[in-house]
């Protein structure tokens, strides 16, 4: 296949863009966006996408400045033929068209599989697929700027690996697999999938295959012999378990035996105790009582004749306190008088500060408030020029805008829809018309609507101009209408009166709203009330002023009527404070001594009040002795009555403690060994034994269940049942070895044949890392041998692509910026040399800036190799940059945009 020309019309920035490829070389220069990678997607697209198309990838060649459909017409050889591609790409109303030399032209779905035939692709691409596959087609012809450095093949979908391995066959003189060898691998495939169903690290058996079913008898002779022996355990344990159940029985039945022999005699003991013992409680308490009211009689005929002794020095202390208080009381009036004059002071003072305050900040209140005036005069002459313009906003400027816009937009519309006829030459017998109008050379008409083209009175052609004339005209005057009215409503004469109008009307009303933010409405309200609370304020002090016998009255001189000048005022202001503020010290002073005269006060009155509450508090305790006195003498008669009735009581506590302790060593024979008193070890025996009768009832029915487990499951042998099993397990264990066996030899077998296969294999990558080596040759003449190798694999294809380097090879990833760029365009150079026997012994490489990180002494080299894949046939287009590097190049055609 070979290039011969190409057109692209509305392409991004090439309006129409024609050029011209030689068999060879062709170079096609240009400075940056001047739509060099343009051209490569175009010719791209047109070979691989449908013109029917639509998503990201069509909508990438809509121009921005030209109007039109994106348009591609290609020439080019295929098959022996000469072909005419021309592809329109308009979404669904896109068109295919490809004309053979001779023969009739193909459209449509017929010519997009035509084409993909003759490019042995895989078919037309869609705008859903090509998104993912379309930089894939021709990936190891065409290089993409920016993807030079590439490896060709890191992807095995970027070049056609099965036609390249055929061709590499060919030239090798051997098929990679013999039809013997096939009929092996097939059969070994075969038998492994009957065997396996994963062919992962650990291949799983195939459900009902003999090592599957082998694999189902071994786990079922497993989990027969895994119930055998849970046979013979559990008879074994049932044993056990019997044995052990009669043992507990025995020892339960014993000790509740001995229980009902014993609760009954602790609890005869335990009643008989507690009966005593409260018995011994009442006759400890008579007696307590006895004895407690002896020491009181005692007690409190002492305690009376000290509170007596205690009265004498409280009596002396209550007189010096008296006398103190009376001195500390008269020092505190002589203070108190002092405080009361120099507070009086200083309030006609404070009073006169005050009032002259009030006049000052009324003086700055009714400046601040003709300042605030003025102001407001500004703000009124503004309003006035602002009620003079027109009442326009920035939505209806915005609105007028849009109608302007919509009908510039539906002119240009129209207009571009439009066509025009121009007569170029014409026959002087002949008259051209349209429709009623004549066409003379050179005067083009146009055409909005459709027309007949008549040529005489033989020929006749219909011409329609493109969309609805009728319609677009028809949009175009009611956008004028609607602008028109718009304008009319406003009062304007145009868009940009408009504009000016609301840029003046702006300004004013920005200029009324910082006058508005000086002088606010608030402010001047605020300002009004506070002098009049100044005035209120005023007229109160001088009803409040102190009267004529005020202190420091005569000192204070008239000031008038009206406030003095700002002079005197801030002069009296002054003498006012410092006399104010000397007054108030001269009053803290005498508060001072004040408070130190209340604190004596103070602190003498509550020692006044503790020593009389201290001599009433002993009259009391003295008056209450003698009162219980009484009492106890009236309860127990005389004191010796009290002392033999206490003396009998005692007798008989004695007696009772006997008893209780002869009561106590009975109940602690019956008690022991334990250690528990009879209130804690009764309950606890009576729990034991509900206890052990339950205990008793479950060993019962434990015991029923265990034989009736072991006479139904003594109906089988357990030890002839666990030889049958292990017996079964023995066969099947054999049979599945066997069968594990035959397939692990399958799966070497298949390795083994895979690993020959990829030797032999290897053997043909020889020829295109040769090919490699051959274009690479002129970047290095001092190496001996191969200059590059690379390995082939069944499962992934070409593979590690590597590069000599003195006696090591590196792999593509580890070379230079500018040698990745070689290497990957000898591989594309070579793999095309491959391939172009099938497609008519010529392939076209396109070079899309592809050696930028190439150095410039090797630019020579790079051309040397360029020509020898020109000498042998290839077709090869450079886009660049700098053409001028390539001088040694010598294309056979240039192009320069």
């Amino acid at each position: 296949m070979r290039l011969e020309h190409c057109r692209i019309c509305n392409v991004r920035i090439h309006r129409e863009l024609s050029l011209d490829f030689a068999p060879g070389l062709t170079l096609v220069g240009g400075a940056n966006e001047t739509g060099k990678s343009t051209l490569l997607e175009a010719l791209h697209r047109a070979l691989f996408l449908k013109s029917t198309a639509s998503g990201a990838v069509v909508d990438q060649l809509h121009s921005r400045t030209h109007q039109g459909v994106p348009t591609v017409e290609l020439v080019f050889t295929a098959r022996g033929r000469r072909w005419r591609l021309h592809k329109e790409f308009g979404g669904p109303r896109g068109r295919t068209e490809l004309h053979p030399a001779s023969g009739l032209p193909l459209t449509g779905p017929e010519a997009e599989e035509k084409l993909a035939m003759l490019l042995e692709s895989g078919g037309p691409l869609d705008g859903r697929r090509a998104s993912s596959v379309l930089d894939k087609c021709w990936g190891h012809l065409w290089v993409v700027q920016g993807e030079a450095g590439n490896n060709p093949l890191q992807d095995r979908e970027t070049y056609p690996l099965e036609q390249l391995i055929r061709q590499l066959e060919q030239r090798g003189g051997a098929a990679l697999q013999s039809p013997l060898d096939q009929q092996v691998a097939d059969c070994i495939d075969q038998q492994i999938g009957d065997t396996f169903t994963n062919l992962s690290r650990t291949p799983k058996p195939k459900k009902h295959s003999l090592l599957w079913t082998a694999e189902q008898q071994k786990e079922r002779a497993t989990r027969e012999l895994v119930r055998a022996k849970q046979l013979v355990q559990e008879d074994r344990v049932v044993s056990q378990q019997l044995a052990q159940v009669g043992d507990q029985l025995a020892q339960v039945r014993g000790r509740l035996d001995d229980l009902k022999k014993r609760l009954p005699q602790l609890r005869r003991l335990q009643n008989q105790c507690l009966l005593q013992d409260k018995e011994l409680d009442n006759l400890n308490v008579r007696v307590e009582r006895l004895g407690q009211a002896q020491r009181s009689l005692k007690e409190l005929a002492s305690a009376a004749r000290r509170h007596k002794l205690d009265q004498e020095p409280c009596l002396q202390q209550k007189q010096v306190l008296a006398q103190q208080l009376a001195s500390a009381r008269q020092t505190q009036d002589e203070h108190q008088q002092q405080v009361s004059h120099l507070r009086e002071r200083d309030a006609y003072l404070s009073h006169k500060v005050e009032q002259l305050q009030c006049w000052k900040e009324q003086r700055r209140l009714q400046q601040e408030l003709q300042a605030l005036q003025q102001q407001q005069q500004v703000q009124e002459r503004l309003r006035s020029d602002l009620g003079r313009l027109p009442p326009l906003g920035l939505d209806q400027v915005q609105q007028l805008r849009a109608l302007e816009g919509r009908q510039r937009d539906c002119r240009t519309r129209r207009d571009a829809m439009a066509a025009t006829v121009e007569l170029l030459h014409a026959q002087v017998r002949q008259q051209v018309r349209l429709g009623r109008k004549i066409l003379t050379v050179g005067q083009p008409l146009p055409l909005t609507g459709a027309a007949e083209l008549r040529v005489g009175d033989d020929v006749a052609v219909r011409i329609s101009p493109g969309g609805d004339q009728a319609a677009l005209a028809k949009d175009c005057q009611e956008a004028t209408q609607a602008l028109a009215e718009a304008l009319r409503s406003l009062g304007v004469a145009s868009v940009e009166a408009a504009d000016e109008l609301l840029r003046e009307r702006q300004g004013l009303q920005q200029r009324l709203k910082a006058q508005r933010q000086q002088a606010d409405p608030k402010t001047l309200q605020r300002l009004q009330e506070e002098l009049a609370h100044v005035e209120t304020r005023k007229q109160q002090l001088a009803q409040d002023a102190p009267g004529k016998d005020a202190p420091g009255k005569a000192e204070e001189t008239s000031t008038g009527e009206g406030p003095p000048t700002t002079a005197v005022l801030e002069r009296q202001l002054g003498e006012h404070q410092h006399a104010s503020r000397q007054v108030r010290d001269r009053c803290r002073q005498a508060e001072a001594a004040l408070h130190g005269a209340q604190q004596a006060v103070a602190t003498l009155q509550p020692q006044q009040a503790q020593v009389q509450t201290r001599l009433q508090v002993l009259a009391s305790q003295e008056q209450s002795c003698l009162d219980q006195v009484q009492k106890l003498l009236a309860t127990h008669g005389t004191i010796e009555a009290l002392e033999t009735r206490a003396t009998q009581e005692k007798e008989q506590q004695a007696k009772a403690r006997i008893a209780l302790e002869q009561l106590r060593r009975q109940l602690q024979d019956w008690i022991a060994p334990e250690l528990d008193p009879p209130d804690v070890l009764i309950p606890r025996l009576e729990r034991q034994e509900t206890e052990l009768q339950t205990r008793q009832q479950q060993l019962l029915h434990e015991e029923g269940q265990l034989q009736e487990r072991r006479r139904s499951s003594s109906k089988e042998d357990p030890m002839t049942t666990l030889e049958k099993a292990q017996a079964g397990l023995e066969e099947a264990q054999e049979q599945w070895e066997h069968q594990h066996r035959r397939g692990a030899a399958l799966l070497l077998l298949k390795e083994r044949f895979r690993q020959a296969q990829d030797h032999l294999s290897n053997r043909y990558t020889e020829p295109l890392a040769q090919a490699v080596s051959s274009y690479l040759a002129p970047l290095r003449p001092d190496h001996q041998g191969p200059i590059c190798q690379m390995r082939y694999s069944q499962d992934a294809g070409l593979q590690g692509l590597q590069l000599w380097r003195g006696q090591n090879p590196y792999d593509f990833a580890q070379l230079s910026g500018g040698m990745r760029e070689q290497l990957g365009a000898a591989l594309r150079l070579s793999m095309a040399d491959v391939l172009k026997d099938r497609h008519d012994h010529c392939l076209p490489l396109i070079f899309d800036d592809a050696f930028a990180n190439t150095d410039p002494e090797r630019i020579s080299m790079v051309s040397r190799m360029l020509n020898t894949a020109a000498a042998r046939g290839l077709q090869v287009i450079l886009l660049a940059c700098d053409p001028q590097a390539y001088e040694s190049l010598n294309p056979e055609t240039t192009h320069y945009l």
